[in-house]
């Protein structure tokens, strides 16, 4: 499984979701991006194979700039942390159709928990350990 990651460096998030992510897992290769730019760069990259991303949006405009590459992300699997229960946030982030929507304020353990699972469906021998 390819995993690609967007989380902004300046929010603090990425220090948090570093201690949930999987480092050990060989069978996964993490690509991390913290801009659009970089996210953008990534995304349409010929050789970008990826399964699964992990979307951080820090604030409501954060996520609208990644509503804007919807159609880039229509094939992967996507767990979005959002910035708050807004139903606006809410209802926005579900136009990029995640397979796990978690907010900033929760621990994020899940995180692991759903990534597991999607690895697990990949490759029923393989789980994933935390770092």
């Amino acid at each position: 499984m390819n995993l690609l990651i967007y989380v902004a460096p300046s929010n603090g998030v990425w220090e948090r979701l570093r201690s949930v992510i999987p480092t050990t897992a060989s069978s996964m290769k993490l690509d991390i991006c913290h801009s659009l730019d970089a996210l953008s760069h990534r995304l349409r990259s010929p050789s970008a194979d990826f399964t699964a991303a992990i979307l951080v949006a820090s604030s409501y405009q954060e996520l609208l700039d990644l509503v804007t590459f919807s159609d880039l992300l229509t094939d992967l699997r996507i767990i979005m942390i959002l910035p708050d229960r807004n139903k606006n946030t809410i209802a926005k982030a579900h136009t990029l159709r995640p397979r796990f929507l978690t907010y900033l304020e929760n621990g994020l353990n899940d995180v692991t928990a759903v990534l597991n699972k999607m690895l697990e469906k990949r490759n029923p021998e393989k789980t994933l350990e935390r770092g």
